[in-house]
């Protein structure tokens, strides 16, 4: 079926200026997971309106990206910081069931292939939001599918607890390192005012 009868279209209005606390979802912020990663995803880019799309992205949403030599899907995570838009080199999908299903499957090779094939422009090419809609993909069985989307949840949860104790580890190292060479700054900092 093609994309368009199994999600609901995306709006692809612009937004109208920069949020306070606003942060644009780049195409480079999607990790090989697929996912929109809570502590390294979205940049601290500047929002640059005219390229942003107008809604913050929402749970159980599918992007996929627009750009021909960069294709990719994405799934939005329930971490994902709030006040968050993706830049208009994203597509956003709502599949009306197993959302987290879709996002493996529109990452294969098939749909990369149909997807070049969509491409215009010759420094960049690009697929027009459009035509993404009208690429053909397999239906699974919904018992598959919901297989598929516990898999997707268990490798978020597991992701996250990760990316939480990694953190954690450079928090450690960071006060280990800032522990071990305070005595020095300190004699710098007198130094200094003795030379004064």
């Amino acid at each position: 079926m093609a994309i368009g009868e199994l999600a609901s279209p995306d709006d692809r209005a612009r937004l109208p200026r920069a949020h306070e606390g606003a942060r644009a979802l780049q195409l480079s912020d999607v990790g090989d997971d697929l996912l929109v990663s809570s502590l390294y995803g979205a940049s601290n880019s500047e929002i640059i309106p005219s390229r942003t799309l107008a809604t913050p992205l929402v749970l159980g949403e599918v992007l996929l990206s627009t750009l021909g030599i960069n294709f990719r899907a994405a799934c939005v995570d329930d971490d994902v910081p709030p006040n968050t838009f993706p830049v208009d080199g994203w597509v956003r999908l709502r599949f009306r069931e197993t959302p987290a299903a879709w996002a493996p499957l529109l990452s294969t090779e098939p749909l990369r292939s149909q997807a070049t094939r969509l491409t215009v422009g010759s420094v960049q090419q690009f697929v027009p939001p459009d035509a993404l809609r009208s690429l053909q993909v397999p239906t699974p069985p919904r018992e598959v599918r919901d297989r598929w989307q516990r898999a997707v949840e268990r490798h978020r949860a597991r992701r996250g607890s990760l990316d939480h104790q990694w953190s954690a580890l450079a928090n450690e190292l960071s006060a280990v390192f800032d522990a071990v060479h305070q005595p020095f700054a300190n004699a710098r900092s007198h130094a200094k005012e003795d030379s004064q």
